[in-house]
C-alpha cells in the first residue's frame, strides 16, 4: 500500500470521525432513557452514492521563527483547494456502532465508536491545488507551482474502530 492510499484511508477516518472525536461516551440511566426518541447514528443505504464537492480558498502552515540563519517566520499556503467525488455503497450499509467493544488492536474493553463498512467505493474525479505559495502573509508569496489528481479510485471494506486509549 503506498503513501497516497495511506492518506486517503486517513481522511476518510477523519471524515467519518469529524464531530465525534472530542465527545465523551457515559451510559444513561433507564429514567434518562424514557424521554429519548431517537438514538445516535449514521448510515449510507447500500447502493447509494453520496457527492463529495470541496473548495477551500487558502489552507496554510505558520512557522513563527522560520530557519536559520534566516530566523524569519513565514506562511506556506495551499491556494484554490478544489475537489470533486462520491462515495458508493455497495454491499451492507455503512453503520456506525457506538458503546463498549473489543479493541480490534488488543482485545481490551473500550468505549468509542466501530464502523462497519463493507464495499465501499471513493472517487475523486479531480482534485487540484491551484498554488503553493510561501509568504510573509497567508495566500501571499512566490508560487511553487500547482498539483493536480484526477480518476482517484479506492475501494475499502472491514472495521474501523475510533476510540481513546
Amino acid at each position: 500500500m503506498n503513501a497516497l492510499h495511506r492518506m486517503w484511508i486517513l481522511l476518510v477516518v477523519l471524515f467519518l470521525a469529524v464531530g465525534s472525536v472530542s465527545a465523551e461516551m457515559t451510559p444513561l440511566a433507564e429514567d434518562e432513557m424514557a424521554g429519548i426518541s431517537g438514538g445516535f447514528g449514521f448510515a449510507i443505504p447500500a447502493g447509494e452514492t453520496v457527492g463529495l464537492r470541496m473548495s477551500i480558498g487558502t489552507l496554510f502552515y505558520y512557522d513563527e521563527d522560520g530557519v536559520a540563519p534566516l530566523d524569519q517566520g513565514g506562511y506556506l499556503s495551499l491556494c484554490g483547494l478544489h475537489m470533486n467525488g462520491s462515495i458508493t455503497t455497495g454491499g451492507s450499509p455503512v453503520s456506525v456502532d457506538t458503546g463498549v467493544f473489543p479493541s480490534i488492536i488488543d482485545n481490551t474493553m473500550v468505549s468509542g465508536m466501530s464502523y462497519l463498512i463493507d464495499d465501499l467505493t471513493i472517487r475523486i474525479d479531480d482534485f487540484s491545488i491551484d498554488a503553493i505559495r510561501v509568504g510573509s502573509t497567508p495566500g501571499n508569496g512566490l508560487s511553487f507551482g500547482a498539483v493536480g489528481m484526477q480518476n482517484f479510485v479506492m475501494q475499502i471494506s472491514g472495521k474501523i474502530q475510533i476510540y481513546v486509549h
